[in-house]
């Protein structure tokens, strides 16, 4: 059986709504729980291969201890002159 990195997630337990919430409290608790994640760097990666070029309006959540706005930057920087869609 393959070892699926989520199992690892400090996310696992949490209340998951705190990672869809607007408020900056609930945010910096979200941010928190990844800077402790030991798959936070995967969770990043496969967040941002899932979201692709999308803009940050169409991303959702705290996901590899980035909120939407800071994902949606990430991936501008790392493909400058491509086109977001």
């Amino acid at each position: 059986m393959t070892h699926i990195w989520a199992d690892d997630a400090a996310c696992r337990d949490a209340v998951e709504g705190i990672f869809f919430s607007d408020a900056p409290t609930a945010i910096a608790e979200a941010k928190q729980i990844c800077a402790r994640c030991p798959v936070q760097v995967q969770c990043l990666a496969a967040e941002m291969e899932a979201e692709g070029k999308k803009r940050a309006y169409a991303r959702f959540g705290v996901r590899g201890g980035l909120t939407p706005a800071e994902r949606a930057a990430k991936y501008q920087a790392e493909h400058v002159g491509e086109r977001a869609s």
